[in-house]
């Protein structure tokens, strides 16, 4: 059976796929982030400013032969291609009625082997979460059931605090398999699941012996900024822009920082600097490693900030909420760029993909819309059938509303691949599991 399965599988779309997404994407295999990693990591002040996680990956990852993002990305590719397959239990096929299917699929590789957190995240998490939908559909081993958990937590740890926004993607996977789990179960998962990413991520950081950079400042400093510029209350302003003053030396950093300041990223504060205008009057810069005071007053009065004037930290939020709702990323289209005809060919693979982004497809307001729009659609061809949301659609939408929650309350910027790992696993998971409601004629469960 595993043999036929795997044959199956070698010679599948999802495999011809992976194949296609991991030859036209080389040129895009650097990644600065996890370069900035990997070197502050074996040759830098081994700082824990990209997180644990990130640290422990990125600096032992071997290169295979190969240079390392090159091997990395072959191992993301790999591990998205497997869960995916997972996930679409029934075999997708190169035909009309496959289209979308094979469109997320697509989606989805490409992601997964972007060098980036997310794309590693995104990867690991749709390897485990298929997996999952292997031991639900296959009644598979409890084994395999641990695993599955274990690499869903570890996925969650390069980002903990969304993690809580999986459980409801488990539980729709067993709960539409009907295979019921004892209630002592349940609650370890959702606990082991919530938690245990961000006891990783600290235990990665303490192995590794990281010094504290304090990358949480990122959030407040948002906050701060925002509050200062939009705030119509004149005492919270002079809150806002106390705390403002601890990145920058410069007493006239207020008077302009509302000049330069964009909520879609705060790194609009730190760019400002490359003005040649600003450059002598602005002198932004973020606490440093070992400035451990300075960090402690800036969480104590962030604190009384948001303490003393809540009304304006939840309207920051629905501001910051609302910008990661559509997503940010950059539009165009790559092969326009490029400066060979090698390059220019191997980019038009990403046309499909970069202009669902500069169309905001993979938004979680495209998302939920679609999910809506369904129902929708069948009420008004079959009028007796009466508006009905399936259980499905409705824990995936909840699922969405809750990482887009929990990433504005830890907001540093709107960029759309902060939020695609949610819908493209949501997309990917609401056809695999209503194919296989079709299969089994339970299509209204």
């Amino acid at each position: 059976m595993w043999n036929n399965r795997y044959k199956e599988f070698l010679f599948s779309p999802i495999a011809v796929l992976a194949n296609f997404t991991f030859f036209c994407q080389i040129p895009y295999f650097f990644g600065e982030d996890i370069v900035n990693a990997r070197t502050d990591y074996l040759s830098g002040p081994r700082i824990d400013f990209w997180g644990g996680t990130s640290s422990l990956v990125y600096g032992y990852f071997p290169s295979f032969g190969l240079r390392w993002q090159i091997s990395l990305a072959l191992v993301q590719i790999l591990i998205t291609a497997v869960g995916l397959n997972r996930i679409f239990s029934r075999p997708l096929e190169f035909n009309r009625n496959n289209l979308l299917g094979l469109f997320i699929c697509y989606s989805a590789l490409i992601l997964g082997s972007q060098m980036t957190r997310d794309g590693l995240m995104f990867s690991l998490l749709t390897f485990g979460i298929g997996i999952l939908k292997s031991v639900a559909t296959a009644k598979l081993s409890n084994f395999q059931l641990v695993i599955g958990i274990m690499i869903i937590v570890f996925a969650m740890s390069f980002r903990p605090w969304t993690a809580l926004a999986i459980v409801p993607l488990i539980y729709i996977i067993f709960h539409h398999s009907k295979l019921a789990l004892p209630k002592f179960i349940n609650l370890t998962l959702i606990l082991s699941i919530s938690l245990l990413p961000i006891a990783l991520d600290v235990a990665a950081s303490k192995s590794l012996r990281l010094e504290k950079s304090y990358p949480a400042q990122q959030v407040l400093l948002m906050d701060a900024a925002a509050t200062f510029c939009y705030t119509t209350n004149s005492v919270t302003g002079e809150k806002a822009k106390y705390i403002l003053t601890l990145f920058s030396d410069s007493e006239r950093f207020p008077e302009i920082v509302c000049n330069v300041f964009r909520p879609d990223t705060w790194v609009s504060l730190k760019n400002a600097e490359r003005l040649p205008s600003l450059t002598d009057e602005f002198n932004f810069h973020l606490i440093a490693p070992g400035e451990e005071k300075k960090f402690s007053r800036l969480v104590h009065e962030w604190r009384k900030l948001v303490l003393t004037d809540p009304i304006s930290y939840f309207q920051n939020k629905i501001i910051f909420g609302g910008k990661l709702l559509v997503g940010s990323d950059t539009r165009g289209l790559s092969f326009l760029s490029q400066d060979s005809t090698r390059n220019r060919i191997l980019a038009m693979y990403r046309i499909p993909y970069e202009l669902a982004i500069s169309l905001h497809l993979y938004s979680i307001a495209a998302s939920i819309i679609y999910l809506l729009l369904l129902p929708i659609r069948k009420f008004i061809r079959n009028l007796e059938d009466g508006l009905k949301l399936d259980r499905i659609s409705i824990f995936l939408i909840f699922s969405q509303l809750l990482w887009l929650w929990l990433s504005s309350i830890a907001y540093i910027g709107s960029n759309g691949r902060y939020t695609y790992t949610v819908v493209l696993l949501s997309s990917a998971l609401y056809l695999g599991l209503k194919t296989d409601s079709k299969a089994i004629g339970t299509d209204n469960v």
